[in-house]
């Protein structure tokens, strides 16, 4: 270390810099692509070998959500598959996903609200006709 304790900083020219590496700035985007994004879903112990892939289309105040998952296990006896958004309107089911013997599975569903930043997307293995029982968490990401 030099010993010096203090120095000079341009915050705009950091900030500058740090948008233009990082890309973290809508600023650049259009008003297109600023409503369309995607995340991949991580798996869980609940399934390790699952994976999805979650986009996800602003418009209107609506978000349109196209799902695409592999290597879910077979839904247990009783149980079904929903997608499940926790973000600023809450946290609650889109809609429900059937899931092949294999387990692949894709769906196209829509939500009353838009999804922004920050909005955890899960796959959750939930009873089917009943608030009582195991939920399981399968995968999940952040936008």
């Amino acid at each position: 270390m030099s010993g010096v304790l203090t120095g000079e900083l341009d915050v705009d020219r950091l900030a500058e810099r740090r948008l233009h590496l990082y890309g973290v700035s809508n600023r650049l985007r259009s008003p297109a692509q600023r409503a369309a994004t995607s995340v991949r879903l991580s798996p869980t112990l609940e399934a390790p070998t699952a994976t999805a892939t979650v986009y996800v289309i602003n418009q209107k105040g609506i978000a349109t959500i196209a799902v695409e998952a592999s290597g879910l296990p077979a839904p247990r006896p009783g149980e079904r598959y929903i997608l499940w958004l926790s973000g600023a309107h809450g946290s609650y089911a889109v809609g429900s996903i059937q899931v092949s013997r294999t387990g692949w599975a894709t769906a196209i569903l829509r939500s009353p609200h838009t999804t922004w930043p920050g909005t955890r997307i899960s796959i959750l293995a939930t009873p089917r006709m009943s608030m009582t029982g195991r939920t399981r968490l399968l995968v999940r990401g952040t936008l």
